[in-house]
């Protein structure tokens, strides 16, 4: 009889925990972590203290699973819950029992979703502690944004923290779990900082979001998503060889939107997967067509983005755009940009490579800006680099002295690649890459980038001259 009870007092306390605790990580989960927030409402009502929601997202952890698996992924939440913990060590609940669930007002982390963590911090009074709650979330970026060791590779990702407060005003646990979800997507589309504190204001934008995101599904088909193509020119020539393809949309309530706000919004959604192959599919379609009328040798570059280069139909999907546009591979360059590609860089040389057996170029686009190593440099089977702007923007004269811009062009040429300038606006910038010798430039000193019909003529009126 002792033994049965033993038996099934263990089981219920098994099954308890099963409820209550995240099976990976061993943190609470959701439902605790309601309930718990529900229990510091109700304090917070009785006695004025407030509490302090912190909400985590794991950015683009999709990517994680996508290319190495759903076991690394669940390595990479296991060591990420180890560092949340260590970031605030005093924040743990071992069990749930009433003893300690009521017990006194102590921090928890918990794991609330997929890639979702949580902490709940008693701060009395955020005004009086805004200063080392600040400083505490600093820290905290910087710790839980070192790279994953997860079978001798790094993995990098960057997260993004809402914060919201619980206070006499707070209404409901909804509404403070929504304020931080709300801070949380604001915080994404931040650059200057991984966290934002919850305002009235954010509703507005979160609003507009979800109108972006809804409009977004359709966008393709009613037509609102359309190209312009900026020129690639051959620096000793001085003439036009190929394009590079830009994506634009017109909202028909908010105008036109710049890709800096809608791209990110299309890569959180999965959107961007089939924007993506529309782009390239139209890009490859175009490319072609001035390919027969105007320059046999015409080349396009098209951008892709990490959600694109993991799906699993990926390389299918460019030779099938190549196929139906008629458009021979080494037409077709594929831009990436460098902290893109070192984000699980053993599985993406394997993309590239397969990439490169269709024929088709690679580009390192805003080469010089990530943390890319040169042992990997020279496995990625590349053909081209792109100088990002922000180095070429420093060439204001003749005698000004760029050693980055020389170093980079000159490393390039002797791993057997070709180099563009990006962002070539002055003769003080044509000169200097000239006289570093790179191959090709983008920029306004030649044209913005602008629609089809016009760069037609541009690309004619280039043939003309050259002729």
């Amino acid at each position: 009889l002792a033994l049965r009870m033993r038996n099934t007092l263990s089981s219920r306390a098994y099954q308890q925990r099963l409820l209550n605790f995240d099976q990976l990580t061993d943190l609470p989960n959701r439902s605790l972590f309601t309930r718990k927030l529900r229990k510091e409402l109700d304090h917070t009502t009785k006695t004025g203290e407030q509490s302090t929601l912190l909400l985590f997202n794991i950015n683009r952890f999709k990517t994680i699973n996508d290319s190495l698996g759903p076991d690394r992924g669940d390595e990479v939440l296991w060591a990420f819950s180890e560092r949340l913990k260590g970031c605030f060590k005093d924040v743990f609940v071992d069990d749930v029992s009433s003893a300690n669930f009521d017990a006194s007002r102590s921090n928890i982390v918990a794991r609330v979703g997929g890639d979702r963590f949580a902490v709940l911090m008693p701060t009395k009074h955020l005004d009086d502690q805004r200063e080392q709650l600040t400083a505490l979330l600093d820290k905290s970026v910087v710790d839980l944004e070192k790279p994953f060791l997860i079978d001798d590779q790094k993995i990098y990702r960057n997260i993004s923290i809402g914060v919201s407060m619980l206070t006499t005003n707070t209404i409901s646990v909804e509404t403070l779990l929504n304020d931080a979800e709300t801070a949380m997507v604001h915080a994404k589309g931040r650059r200057d900082t991984h966290y934002a504190f919850y305002s009235e204001q954010m509703d507005e934008k979160a609003r507009e979001l979800l109108t972006m995101e809804n409009g977004m599904r359709t966008a393709v088909e009613n037509g609102e998503i359309f190209l312009v193509y900026q020129p690639k020119v051959n620096v000793a020539s001085n003439t036009i060889v190929g394009a590079e393809a830009l994506v634009r949309w017109m909202h028909p309530e908010f105008g036109l939107i710049s890709p800096v706000n809608f791209i990110p919004l299309a890569e959180d959604t999965g959107m961007i997967v089939s924007i993506g192959e529309w782009v390239l599919r139209e890009s490859c379609r175009v490319a072609r067509e001035w390919r027969e009328s105007i320059n046999e040798d015409f080349k396009i570059a098209v951008n892709i983005s990490i959600r694109q280069l993991h799906e699993l139909d990926f390389i299918s999907t460019v030779k099938k755009s190549l196929d139906d546009a008629g458009l021979p591979a080494e037409a077709l360059i594929i831009e990436l940009t460098e902290n893109m590609i070192m984000e699980n860089a053993e599985s993406n040389i394997v993309k590239l490579q397969q990439l490169k057996a269709l024929g088709v170029q690679i580009s390192i686009d805003d080469f010089g800006t990530g943390y890319s190593s040169l042992s990997y440099l020279q496995r990625f089977p590349l053909d081209q680099l792109k100088i990002d702007r922000s180095f070429i923007k420093e060439i204001k004269s003749a005698t000004d002295v760029m050693p980055i811009v020389k170093a980079v062009i000159s490393l390039a040429h002797d791993l057997g690649l070709s180099v563009v300038a990006e962002g070539i606006e002055t003769h003080h910038q044509l000169a200097h890459i000239r006289a570093f010798k790179c191959e090709e430039y983008q920029g306004y000193y030649c044209s913005k980038p602008v629609m089809a019909e016009e760069f037609s003529l541009l690309l004619s009126g280039a043939e003309d001259k050259s002729a």
